[in-house]
């Protein structure tokens, strides 16, 4: 069986920090720097701008 696509580790940014090989197993370890999430939130502000009050709309079955 044949499986595309594979495990990763990603930063904040999106920048693949490390990725599992396609052919065999494997456990992902990678080093986090945790304030990149705090600069990434002031760059991109999703969840103050977010507007839940809208959604209604969307979830109406």
């Amino acid at each position: 069986m044949r499986i595309y696509g594979s495990s990763f580790i990603a930063d904040p940014y999106g920048r693949v920090l490390v990725e599992a090989p396609r052919d065999a197993e494997a456990v992902l370890v990678a080093d986090l720097a945790l304030g990149q999430r705090e600069d990434w939130l002031t760059l991109f502000p999703f969840l103050r701008t977010r507007r839940p009050d809208t959604y209604a709309a969307l979830t109406a079955g």
